[in-house]
């Protein structure tokens, strides 16, 4: 396996591991190979699979089923939204919030672009019904801001799209308005919290918070 991806939680059913960077879950056209489920069955076996996606550009918890039972099972479990998900992101701006509920529908947008994102999200009353709540961590200068996001509903670039609309774009996300960069298809965005209920009962809590490193993405002067 890479040695940046780092094994958080496993069980008979369930792998969760860290995800990098600039790299895409699944294959597809155009994807760069090898993705985090390549990885994943070079290391467990033919038999592991997806049942999620974070983008390629955003870090953090991602999780494969371990058997065909499991995958159908843990993938019911986020379609009926009963899985918990948090995620840090630092942002351009100073929030005027401590806590904040965007309730705003989601479109995608296909790009006519022959290389970059072939799509982005946008707020539009047409849309799909996407909730986000956010709370605002700490400021981390005059400058940028730590935000806490959790998505009720699963719309592509969803957080994204939201602190865009909130006039608060995340570090790195050129395509939501930022200015500044990161390294390539890198946003200061990461999966760092995740409560998940497993097939045959119970449930699994799975905490990165210690892997996200603001440092990394932006100067910290206000401490």
């Amino acid at each position: 396996m890479d040695p940046k991806i780092l094994v958080l939680s496993q069980g008979p059913h369930h792998i969760a591991v860290f995800k990098p960077h600039n790299m895409a879950v699944i294959g597809g056209q155009g994807v760069v190979r090898p993705t985090l489920l390549d990885c994943m069955r070079k290391m467990f076996g033919a038999h592991i699979s997806a049942v999620h996606r974070l983008d390629r550009a955003t870090a953090g918890i991602t999780v494969f089923a371990r058997s065909l039972f499991a995958k159908h099972a843990l993938e019911n479990a986020f379609k009926k939204r009963l899985v918990k998900k948090t995620y840090f992101a630092i942002c351009e701006g100073t929030p005027g919030f401590k806590k904040q509920s965007v309730n705003q529908p989601l479109k995608k947008i296909d790009l006519d672009h022959k290389k970059g994102p072939a799509a982005k999200t946008c707020v539009d009353p047409q849309g799909e019904a996407s909730v986000t709540n956010f709370k605002l961590l700490r400021q981390l200068s005059p400058e940028y801001c730590l935000i806490e996001a959790q998505p009720v509903s699963g719309r592509m670039h969803q957080i994204r799209a939201h602190l865009a609309y909130l006039g608060l774009p995340i570090v790195g996300d050129v395509l939501y308005g930022a200015k500044k960069t990161c390294a390539p298809h890198t946003i200061a965005l990461c999966a760092v919290g995740l409560s998940l209920p497993l097939p045959r009962g119970g449930r699994v809590e799975i905490d990165a918070r210690a892997y996200f490193k603001p440092e990394n993405y932006v100067k910290i002067t206000n401490n």
